[in-house]
């Protein structure tokens, strides 16, 4: 068996290449010719997948190492009847992080006070559930929507009442989106939030995007925080990745180039679990079982004040600038990847326990509800 396989997949090498020939490519250079006499693909979101890529060849099994799949034409592959799968879930608890960071921000640098504010969550998939945990053991109050979920009916009855709708969202002091990138059937979500949407933020409000540049009208996005300084918009994903809009760039308060759901933990979590499909899908035998292994390390801090862990930990700040200027110079492209290979290294807030290195005595409750391991 032949798999070819981006070569930027954590441990790709130690979790295939029992199976068979392991070529390893550049995401971006995957092309129709490296896939000829291929059985397995494995890929992230900067491959597209699709019939120009596939015509003509053996590929029986299409994995992608991400919990979106925008990038892959699945009807394509229903119709051919290759086998898809994504690692949907892998990176929540990495985005949280994110989040829980971006939130530290506006704290520490906006003035933000959460003990008075509403956070509304876009989306409560893995993701969204995750960061809206997290904000209710801070004793936040949190607003929901989603209206395929609750369409599903599989909504606990505890939670009904915390569901809105997208306008009541808009409302809150924190909005922070968390939906896939869809476009047909009843919900789809390309366009969700245009300059209207926008426009129903509170004063000092926080917008926050996360999931997918095509949720958010970029061109109403640009247009709003034109004239609303006062909203701090917190940019993880653009349309056109890695091509980024200078103008929004410059807008954000804070740019980063898609590493939201960049860890460690999430990347060994995403193979492995593309690992274990391939093995039940084709009917494989493995040498051995995979486990994503827990491991601590201590996150020295020279303040007692919990939100300053969290920038630590993901100095968002720092690379929001590093980005940005990369993005006014015109490197953008050049710099995204880069930046993303080396953050998929990051440890997840759950991996860190916070050592104090100084006087005082730190807010054991605020790390916990921020994600921290325990000491």
């Amino acid at each position: 068996m032949k798999i070819v396989a981006d070569a930027d997949l954590l441990d790709v090498a130690e979790l295939f290449a029992e199976f068979g020939e392991l070529l390893l490519l550049p995401g971006r250079e995957i092309r129709n010719r490296d896939l000829l006499k291929a059985d397995v693909l494995l890929v992230r979101s900067i491959t597209r997948v699709d019939e120009p890529l596939l015509a003509g060849t053996g590929v029986s099994f299409v994995g992608t190492a991400t919990s979106g799949s925008e990038h892959v034409d699945k009807q394509y592959l229903a119709e051919r009847g290759i086998v898809f799968r994504d690692a949907r879930g892998c990176n929540a608890n990495a985005v949280a992080d994110y989040c829980m960071a971006a939130l530290a921000y506006c704290v520490a640098r906006r003035g933000l006070d959460l003990s008075s504010s509403r956070v509304g969550i876009v989306g409560y998939g893995h993701v969204g559930s995750a960061f809206a945990s997290r904000l209710r053991r801070l004793g936040v109050e949190v607003l929901l929507n989603d209206p395929p979920l609750l369409a599903s009916g599989r909504v606990p009855g505890e939670l009904l009442p915390r569901f809105g709708a997208l306008d009541s969202v808009f409302d809150c002091q924190v909005v922070s989106m968390h939906v896939p990138l869809v476009d047909s059937g009843l919900h789809p979500s390309r366009g969700l939030v245009d300059e209207k949407c926008l426009d129903s933020l509170p004063e000092n409000a926080v917008f926050i995007n996360s999931s997918r540049g095509g949720v958010v009208e970029e061109a109403g996005l640009v247009e709003f925080l034109r004239r609303r300084a006062d909203v701090a918009g917190i940019i993880d994903v653009w349309q056109n990745e890695p091509e980024i809009d200078p103008e929004l760039a410059a807008l954000a308060t804070l740019a980063t180039p898609h590493i939201a759901g960049y860890s460690r933990q999430a990347k060994r979590a995403a193979s492995a679990a593309l690992r274990r499909h391939l093995i039940a899908d084709l009917g494989l035998s493995a040498s051995h079982n995979v486990a994503c292994h827990p491991r601590t390390s201590e996150l020295p801090l020279g303040s007692a004040d919990g939100w300053q862990a969290a920038l630590q930990a993901l100095p968002l700040e720092r690379l929001s600038r590093e980005f940005s200027q990369a993005v006014q110079q015109g490197a953008s492209a050049q710099l995204f990847d880069s930046m993303r290979r080396r953050l998929a290294g990051r440890e997840e807030f759950a991996s860190l326990i916070p050592i104090l290195r100084g006087s005082g005595e730190m807010d054991s409750t605020l790390l916990q509800a921020l994600g921290f391991a325990d000491n």
